[in-house]
């Protein structure tokens, strides 16, 4: 669990370090793990990596800020016109068709958190609405181990 938790935030970190590394479509970076010389590598875009589930949808009018990957996890975060309790429902639904297990969800006003199992990977959905206009949403897809 340490080593998963350690992973996230190295993809969070290793997210603000490739958002201002130059003009390519694709950045990468190497980040050492650990005292055993374990590294990571992030990979960031700002396109769906290719390796992404094709079944987590992901909304029509979908306008992707960024999305970065290791070997581990999968981060892709976008923001959409689409109203937050549309966006939400359409996770929601997802999470109960597709036969998600050990489901948690927290909503608190305009904030949704909703985690699921399905096959040993999980799925983190994240939506918010930062500004009147927008609503923002955060998949973080953890492979099985």
């Amino acid at each position: 669990m340490k080593k998963g938790l350690s992973v996230l935030m190295l993809l969070l970190c290793g997210l603000l370090l490739l958002t201002g590394c130059g003009d390519a479509d694709e950045k990468t970076i190497t980040l050492p793990v650990g005292k055993g010389g374990e590294k990571v590598t992030l990979t960031a875009s700002e396109s769906i990596p290719e390796q992404f589930p094709k079944s987590i949808p992901i909304a029509k009018d979908a306008e992707v800020q960024s999305a970065i990957s290791t070997k581990e996890a999968i981060i892709v975060m976008y923001d959409v016109r689409t109203d937050f309790k549309e966006i939400m429902k359409l996770y929601k639904d997802y999470y109960k068709s597709s036969g998600y297990t050990d489901l948690n969800e927290t909503i608190i006003e305009d904030s949704y958190t909703g985690s699921g199992l399905l096959n040993g990977s999980k799925l983190l959905v994240t939506i918010s609405t930062p500004n009147p206009d927008a609503t923002s949403v955060v998949l973080t897809y953890q492979n099985k181990e």
